[in-house]
């Protein structure tokens, strides 16, 4: 049962899939849990008889400010103190462009992790100035400037007018990219426990205002966005905005209204960014291998409707051909026996090894282990193996050990 943090009442501190005590919260609050649970349950709510409530997380962790309280984190428990080594990975930031001693590299708070990353590649891009892009702009000018617009000009000025209706390109730094990014660390600064990153966070929102308008932009927009070699030092800032653009839990932002805000990341969709950056590492050295994430493999199971369709976490290939399958799981408990039926559907669709991937369980128990699919023609192996997401170090420590955990389960297999 999680209790009060430190902070006073208002806050809340949890563990994934735990639980509070019972709580009484406003209608505004209810509401919004409602409506943060629309899609997908994140933090559960069960009703007690004398009206109060008590909210349980899952494996989305983050913060929900919620209207007349709580705040409510919610902390990974296999990341021990690593979730901004765990963001950095899955993202690809592998420099260290990371300076500040925050609350995040103590595990205090997830969303600082996210944040701390966030910051440095923002103050990276703040130096180099913002992209631009041509937009087009329709106008009245004094003087003939682009291409004249005949319809505008004979409806607005008529046949003795002395402006003229034009429409002109000019470049502009009010973008879809810079306004995602504008917006997302509206965001965080909203929710950051860290007083130095929030005050950083402030700063940097106060130099992007300057370069674009409060016209919101959807996560959607921001995934067809393309970077070219002009601004491809926008690539892990734009992936970081849309991840928190999509976690949030508000589709409608404005900047009064604060005092309902969340910021959840399932921590399985981490997991499997780590994992399958992992398995491509490993076999980086290996002329003719490569990983492919969530490839589509042939089912066992066809015909009927609906269709079935198999999508491992990662597919390693040899010359194209599949060589093995694998998945990752971010669970904390026991091996689950859905995992299993899960693996060996996959395994059976191409008669070839599975890896099964697993935090590491900082509980000092292991689900580490070994079974045996039979296939028609052969015994397939199928490992279940943990990956060392608590060890303490440095970064590149960290990654090495992620390595070189997939690497010799890969190799025990193929």
């Amino acid at each position: 049962m999680a209790t009060e943090s430190q902070s006073g009442p208002d806050e809340i501190t949890l563990s994934e899939h735990d639980s509070t005590a019972p709580l009484s919260l406003s209608e505004a609050a209810l509401d919004a849990l409602e409506d943060l649970n629309a899609e997908t349950t994140k933090l559960s709510v069960q009703y007690m008889r004398d009206g109060r409530v008590q909210l349980s997380s899952s494996q989305y962790v983050g913060a929900v400010s919620l209207p007349d309280g709580p705040l409510v984190r919610i902390l990974p428990k296999a990341a021990g103190t690593n979730f901004l080594y765990l963001l950095r990975y899955a993202h690809g930031v592998t420099a260290d462009t990371i300076d500040r001693e925050t609350s995040a590299t103590s595990g205090v708070s997830f969303v600082d992790a996210l944040a701390a990353l966030f910051v440095a590649e923002l103050d990276t891009v703040l130096r180099r100035g913002p992209s631009k892009e041509y937009k087009r702009v329709g106008a009245t000018e004094s003087q003939l400037r682009g291409q004249l617009d005949l319809p505008r000009q004979v409806q607005r000025q008529g046949p003795i007018g002395t402006d003229f209706e034009v429409n002109y390109d000019t470049l502009t730094t009010d973008t879809i990219t810079n306004r995602a990014i504008y917006q997302a660390a509206r965001r965080l600064t909203t929710l950051v426990a860290d007083d130095g990153l929030a005050s950083t966070l402030h700063r940097q929102q106060q130099q992007l205002r300057r370069w674009v308008s409060e016209q919101p932009v959807r996560p959607a927009a921001v995934a067809r966005v393309e970077t070219t070699r002009l601004n491809a030092h926008y690539d892990t800032l734009l992936s970081l905005a849309e991840q928190i653009l999509r976690s949030s839990y508000l589709e409608d932002f404005s900047a009064a209204d604060f005092a309902s805000y969340g910021l959840l990341v399932n921590m399985n969709t981490v997991f499997e960014k780590v994992v399958e950056r992992a398995a491509r590492d490993a076999v980086a050295h290996r002329n003719g291998w490569d990983v492919a994430k969530q490839s589509r493999i042939e089912p066992v199971v066809t015909g009927g409707t609906p269709s079935v369709n198999m999508y491992p976490d990662f597919v390693l290939l040899e010359d194209g051909d599949v060589r093995l399958v694998g998945d990752a799981k971010w669970k904390t408990n026991s091996i689950s026996q859905s995992d299993i039926y899960q693996m060996t559907s996959y395994q059976l669709s191409n008669e070839v090894p599975g890896v099964l991937v697993y935090p590491e369980h900082i509980d000092e128990t292991t689900v580490a282990t070994e079974y045996h699919v039979h296939a028609a023609d052969s015994e397939l192996d199928f490992l279940v193996r943990e990956l060392p997401t608590a060890q303490s170090g440095s970064f590149d420590d960290f990654i090495d050990g992620l390595q070189d955990s997939i690497h010799e389960t890969i190799t025990a297999l193929v």
